[in-house]
Order: structure tokens, then sequence, then C-alpha cells
């Protein structure tokens, strides 16, 4: 934590003195700054200790990596985590999360499923108690609970892809990985007094649950064209409050119409499968052109540093039965998956699809449902579709 919690105040008697540079002060003075050098020491013992490897270092008192401390298994903490984690990601700290859940007390199944659910689409992800409160694994809760929850952490395995590239942003940037309306659509003023709805990335808008028994609420949808991330369904009416349902099962997510979401398999742990197949999933728009985004690296190590990655960009555009796909890409394009897949989304019914990859007729387009999927042994630079 950072922090000297053994005393009464739970931390240093203020007017414990500290050296500071030559600069002597009470410890109301130097409070913040202890802890930032404390994690700043550990930081720098874990490189001593391991050079190869980077650092994972999370702290309570402020670092690069950090959780909101000791809330409560209430729906007035959730709402509040909603509203830290977004501002700790403006104020420069991305890599940030609650403990989901609560830590002191413990949550309904209900009030445990949304903050699963929220939290997955956080920075920093993890379900924490104090533990004298009873047990807050998934399966307390019973089934229904387990399962949704289940979905929650899978679809958060599923998408780290898409997390490590917006994380690499923020990294090269300070483009903040969650970013609130406001900030998103800054040129719509109607937006700035919106503070539950938030981006995670570039292209997935989430609405977290803060009441409970709430089965449908109104929200705002964005302008320009918009799916369920859950079911596929397009959004009729964007730019303006809608009135969506809001089952258990999931959280009301959308993703951007154009956008190109990268997904792994479900893994039970980061490099169970050393190459995951990489899922590139495309979700259809009727015209423009939308650019997105993949950054494939080791995941450890600063091999990266010498060459050792792949920066991936692709480019949509949209036609009214059509759509060409762009894939660009610096290092090697294949270094880091086994296998590509395109999952096309969204599509007009009744649409026959026939693709082409730089020219070449695919032959092996298969349509599963409402999808249309597409095998990729290589890389392409062009795939169209219409």
């Amino acid at each position: 934590m950072n922090e000297p919690v053994v005393f009464p105040d739970r931390t240093f008697p203020m007017d414990t003195r500290h050296e500071y540079d030559g600069m002597p002060c009470s410890h109301e003075k130097a409070h913040n700054i202890y802890g930032q050098c404390m994690a700043e020491a550990s930081w720098l013992g874990m490189k001593r200790h391991a050079p190869d490897r980077r650092p994972f270092l999370l702290s309570r008192s402020g670092f690069s990596g950090t959780w909101t401390g000791d809330n409560r298994s209430s729906w007035e903490h959730l709402k509040l985590a909603n509203f830290q984690c977004q501002r700790l990601a403006a104020s420069g700290i991305s890599f940030a999360g609650a403990d989901a859940g609560g830590f002191m007390g413990h949550p309904t199944p209900e009030l445990f499923c949304r903050w699963m659910q929220m939290a997955s689409f956080h920075g920093f992800f993890r379900n924490h108690s104090s533990g004298e409160f009873g047990g807050q694994e998934p399966w307390v809760f019973g089934q229904e609970v387990t399962s949704y929850v289940k979905a929650a952490i899978e679809g958060r395995y599923r998408l780290l892809p898409y997390i490590y590239t917006q994380f690499r942003r923020y990294a090269e940037t300070g483009m903040p990985v969650l970013r609130s309306l406001a900030l998103q659509c800054f040129t719509n003023k109607d937006t700035y007094w919106r503070g539950a709805e938030y981006f995670f990335g570039d292209h997935l808008y989430v609405i977290p649950i803060h009441e409970p028994q709430e089965g449908g609420r109104f929200l705002y949808i964005p302008e320009g064209v918009w799916y369920s991330y859950h079911t596929d369904s397009l959004m009729e009416d964007t730019g303006k409050d809608v009135w969506v349902k809001c089952p258990l099962s999931f959280l009301p997510v959308y993703v951007r119409g154009g956008a190109v979401i990268p997904h792994w398999p479900v893994q039970q742990y980061v490099g169970e499968l050393p190459r995951p197949p990489l899922t590139l999933d495309v979700w259809w728009a009727p015209e423009g052109e939308v650019a997105s985004h993949l950054y494939e690296d080791a995941g450890d190590g600063y091999a990266y540093r010498n060459g050792e990655c792949a920066v991936h960009e692709f480019l949509y555009r949209g036609g009214s039965n059509s759509l060409e796909l762009d894939w660009n890409c610096e290092g090697d394009p294949c270094a880091f998956h086994e296998s590509a897949e395109v999952v096309l989304h969204g599509l007009p019914a009744g649409i026959s699809v026939s693709a082409c990859m730089d020219g070449v007729p695919c032959c092996s387009v298969m349509r599963e449902g409402r999808v249309w999927k597409i095998p990729v042994k290589d890389k392409f630079d062009t795939l169209s579709v219409c």
C-alpha cells in the first residue's frame, strides 16, 4: 500500500518529520511524496533483481498502477468507482481500478455481477475483499450470477489484444484508455454533464449500471453507426438519448461501425497459448473511413525496443452493400499469432458475401448465424467484400 497504516490515523502522525531533500517538513506535507518514493524504490529494486523483465508494481499511494482503496459493497461505491477510474485516467493514470464487489461488506448477487461487468472494462480489473465478511468468489452468488461473471471475465481475456493496444497508445501519447464522454465528444456540449458513460479505447462505448433492478434505462448514443457489442443489434437512433433494455447477463456496451476489434480465444491465463489465434472482428458501416490499430509484442521484456514487435493499422472503407479493409503492418505481421480470421458483423440481411484478398477470390468464406468468417493465411493488403 506504500502507506504506514499501523498507526491510529492509518498513516504517520502529522508531526512526523521528514528530511525532504534538505528541506525538513512535517508528514502533512510529505505524505504523498512518501508513498511515491516507496513505490519508486520498489520499482528500482525489481529492475535490479530482474533487469530483463518489465516490473509490475501496484500501489494504493500513487504510481503508474493504482487501485482506489478500501471501498464498500454498495451501489454508491460502484458509482463512485466508475467516476474515480474515469478521472484517474484523465489525470494520467489509466492503469487503475477499484476493488470490484467492494472490499468491506458483502455485496448482493446483483451488485457483485454489475460491478464485475463494469470492472472488466477498466484498466485494472480484480475482485478483492477483506474476507471477514464472507466469500466473494463468483460461485458464492449462485449459478446464474456465476455464469454472467464468468462471461465477463472470459470477455476480458478475449479483449486483451485490444486493451494492450490502447495501453501502448497511452504509454506513447498519454491518450487515456478510459475516456469520459465529454473528453471523447468534446465538440458536443450536451455531453459535458454526462458522467456514467465512457469510452474504453477508440471504439468501445460502455454504460455501467449504477442502480439495483435497473432492467432498462435511457442512455446517450453518440452520433455515427453503433452496434451492441454483445448482440450485434444496430442502434437506429444516435446522437440522442434512447431507451435500452439492460438484462443482468451483460452491460450495455456498443462498438463503432467500421471498427476492427482484435480478439484472442479464451485462456485461463495469459501465455497459455504462446501464439494465440487472432480474430479481427469488423462491424459494417455503410459509408466513411474508420482507422483501427493492433500492437503486438512478446508481452514482457524489452525486445520491442529493438524492433521485435508488430504495429498493425486497419483502414475500413464502407459502401452501401460492400466494404474494403486495408491492412498495413510495421514488423512481422505473423510473429505473435499463429493464424488470423476476419469476422464480419452487421452486414445487410439477404446479402451473399463474396470476398477477394489482394484481387484473388476467397473460396472459404463461411456464414455462421449472423456473421461471416474469412480465414486469413498470412496477411492481406486489401480485403474487398461485396
